[in-house]
């Protein structure tokens, strides 16, 4: 895990966000898990299949650009 000097290093000077860079460099190297059932099961919702998010996401971009 990088230390803020580290981070400073890098060219970030903000002494608060190199504090929030040095604590969340985590998220850089550990492997994410996203699961929904605690949330599908508190809230009685259901996630969108990757399918579905991907193809509908892909067309809102379709309608919605600019070229």
């Amino acid at each position: 895990m990088p230390t803020i000097e580290q981070a400073k290093a890098l060219g970030i000077f903000d002494e608060t966000f190199a504090r929030e860079y040095v604590e969340l460099f985590y998220q850089y190297t550990e492997p994410q898990i996203v699961a929904s059932s605690a949330f599908e099961q508190a809230f009685g919702l259901h996630a969108t299949p990757l399918d579905e998010a991907i193809h509908t996401t892909v067309q809102w971009y379709r309608e919605h650009a600019h070229a």
